[in-house]
């Protein structure tokens, strides 16, 4: 029920906020979270049933403070969450980009609050924002088209969120998530100094030879595509664009070796593209990966945190 009225409450700020089209707007008041202990994840992170002591696998969540904020791109309040460490003015900014398609994929509050606290926990703000989704309608999901400007707003928004520092700004994406950052960095975004993608698709043609189920999927998503296929995937594909990325932002590549959705040799081909063109970046295969690397989330975490550090601190 309180979550429930705190969408209603972001509703209503946004409402009052005269919304008028244009591509770039403002970032609207934040608000907090609802109590953890009120979550259906609360089973998975707390101790007891008291719901008043951590497990220590995810006492992280006690160092941080998650929020919701919202955003407009062209007369659409896009809804977004965000973490931060407790106590901390003026951080390294890290927008994440999640997979999936429609609903399939799509974040609540206990699992943005684990997948961005964990992060924020190092020392950075990390936002997220949702695709195909807004507050006052449903705008569209074209899987790397229209979708893309919801990413590249937040990128020139993102110093108005409280603790974010505008100008050192690293971007992570994982599956479909990649896909978006790849298409933020063709922009060349200034600020963004990092990216890191896990099991990205980069080459759609591949993708659908491997996986022919997405073919109805993006006859349904993206505008166009059954009169230019071979375009609307090329657009899509990070191989198909390489002379296009900044050659000042690092990239790390993470795939797991077992990924049966978007195959490893994706990101050693997109790899050996970076490497002819001399651009800075790190391809890191993990040996019985799934699309997840779920069984080896710490040392994801790690090599993410490293990277970052590296260029952004």
């Amino acid at each position: 029920m309180k979550i429930r009225a705190l969408f209603f409450l972001i509703t209503i700020l946004c409402f009052s906020c005269e919304v008028s089209k244009g591509p770039i707007s403002r970032i609207y008041t934040t608000s907090p979270y609802p109590p953890l202990s009120e979550l259906p994840m609360k089973d998975d992170v707390y101790a007891d049933q008291t719901y008043s002591r951590l497990k220590p696998s995810y006492s992280f969540l006690d160092e941080v403070d998650l929020f919701t904020f919202s955003y407009e791109v062209e007369g659409h309040i896009v809804l977004g969450y965000g973490a931060r460490p407790k106590g901390q003015s003026r951080l390294p900014t890290i927008i994440y980009s999640r997979g999936g398609t429609y609903e399939n994929g799509r974040w609540n509050y206990g699992t943005a609050a684990v997948r961005l606290g964990e992060l924020a926990a190092r020392g950075y703000t990390v936002l997220t924002y949702e695709y195909g989704q807004s507050i006052n309608d449903v705008a569209a999901d074209e899987m790397g088209g229209y979708d893309t400007i919801y990413l590249s707003t937040l990128i020139e928004l993102a110093g108005q969120v409280p603790g974010a520092d505008r100008k050192k700004i690293g971007l992570y994406g994982w599956s479909r998530g990649g896909m978006m950052t790849f298409q933020a960095l063709r922009e060349e975004f200034p600020q963004v100094k990092a990216a890191v993608v896990g099991g990205a698709p980069t080459n759609f043609r591949a993708l659908l030879e491997d996986r022919p189920l997405f073919d109805p999927i993006f006859q349904k998503m993206i505008p166009g595509y059954a009169e230019n296929r071979e375009e609307e995937l090329s657009h899509r594909s990070a191989v198909d664009f390489v002379g296009e990325l900044p050659e000042d932002v690092p990239i790390l590549i993470l795939h797991g070796e077992a990924d049966n959705k978007v195959r490893v040799e994706q990101a050693q081909e997109l790899a050996a593209l970076l490497e002819e063109k001399s651009l800075p970046h790190q391809l890191l295969v993990y040996p019985g990966g799934d699309h997840g690397i779920s069984g080896q989330r710490k040392d994801v975490l790690e090599s993410a945190d490293a990277w970052f550090r590296a260029y952004l601190k």
